[in-house]
């Protein structure tokens, strides 16, 4: 059994498609839903059209449809795999119905090169109400001018934007159509590692919108590709019986997220983060020459966030804001502290630690995260 590599989904609903397509529709109509198309063959010089209702999506394949890529590829195949290729032909396969009289149209969505997706449609049938001679007819004669018309003026116009997140690479994703809980849905998934196997159906995918869905992976990949590396300094002075004490450091940082996602939570995500990094520090006492010492830093905090979308020109981003960080546990390794310093250092190390602690906390205070940009054209 292949392993199924899924980070990211995304789709929507069946009635959520048709809320668009009837925008889609009132926003160009008469243009390209009414017009005359040359035929020239069976006795048809031209057709003229007017599809004055919007078309209806059905999720899933018509049976005509069925039966056309059935009819194409029958002859390719043996008869033992023939259903298993229709299946996979038509996994992302939306019906569209339009008119009064009824055009059935066939629909696949395939992926490009890119990421980004396609619709082209064939017509399966043209229904003439009381007319079953004519209705043969026109599917047969008119049915792929119908289609190429549409391909052409519509559909090649209209590119689904691919699943992109900033700074992570995806595999070529795979659209389906599912009959979920919520109903009828078209997903597409993608991962970080090939082969990208759609999961088995039944995913309680929300309903009523265009939902994006990402695992804990992709935000920690994004995040820990655009987190801020804190670099700075600190000095103190002790005094002690021998001298007073100079004691200054340097300091960089590297900072890594591990969010955490909880099912109920709504836009909240908390997690961790790891610090790492090191510091030199400089040990001064008197006429004693200064003493410099490498020190390596590590530790963790508690990290909370949220998850929001912004409108940005023709797009929308989705940030993730990690809004605090809390319960810094951080260690200071400084080995081969030489007398006379050793009755400070303990001191040292924890107002160092108080420092970076501080200065990162202040600036991963209300830290933007950009995960992804979704277009809007």
């Amino acid at each position: 059994m292949a392993t199924v590599n899924i980070n990211v989904a995304a789709g929507a609903d069946q009635p959520t498609l048709n809320a668009l397509v009837i925008q889609v529709y009132k926003g160009i109509y008469p243009n390209i839903f009414k017009n005359s198309i040359n035929v020239g063959q069976a006795g048809i010089a031209s057709v003229d059209f007017d599809i004055q209702i919007a078309p209806t999506v059905t999720l899933g394949p018509s049976e005509q449809h069925s039966q056309m890529i059935r009819e194409h590829i029958s002859h390719e195949l043996p008869a033992e795999r023939l259903e298993e290729a229709v299946a996979f032909l038509t996994q992302s396969a939306i019906t569209a119905t339009c008119s009064q009289h009824r055009i059935i149209l066939g629909a696949n969505v395939t992926t490009n090169l890119d990421g980004s997706y396609s619709i082209t449609v064939a017509v399966s049938q043209i229904t003439v109400n009381g007319n079953p001679i004519l209705s043969e007819l026109l599917t047969n004669a008119v049915g792929p001018f119908l289609a190429t018309y549409l391909n052409t003026n519509i559909l090649n116009h209209i590119t689904i934007p691919s699943l992109s997140f900033l700074g992570v690479t995806l595999m070529t994703p795979v659209m389906t159509t599912e009959n979920n809980p919520g109903g009828e849905m078209l997903v597409a998934y993608s991962g970080l590692t090939s082969p990208v196997v759609v999961p088995p159906q039944g995913t309680p995918w929300p309903t009523g919108l265009v939902f994006i869905a990402v695992d804990t992976t992709i935000l920690n990949d994004v995040a820990n590709d655009v987190l801020p590396s804190p670099s700075g300094s600190w000095n103190n002075s002790y005094d002690i019986f021998v001298c007073d004490i100079g004691i200054s450091a340097q300091y960089n940082l590297k900072l890594q997220a591990a969010f955490s996602l909880s099912p109920g939570a709504g836009s909240a995500v908390t997690g961790t983060v790891n610090v790492s990094g090191s510091a030199s520090v400089s040990l001064s006492c008197g006429i004693v020459p200064t003493i410099t010492i490498g020190a390596d830093i590590s530790g963790t905090a508690t990290l909370t966030a949220a998850v929001t979308a912004q409108a940005s020109g023709s797009s929308d981003d989705i940030i993730v804001t990690i809004e605090s960080l809390d319960n810094f546990d951080l260690h200071i390794d400084l080995p081969g502290v030489p007398w006379p310093f050793d009755d400070v250092i303990s001191e040292f190390v924890s107002g160092f630690v108080q420092v970076i602690g501080s200065a990162v906390a202040s600036i991963m205070s209300n830290y933007p995260i950009k995960v992804s940009t979704l277009s809007r054209r």
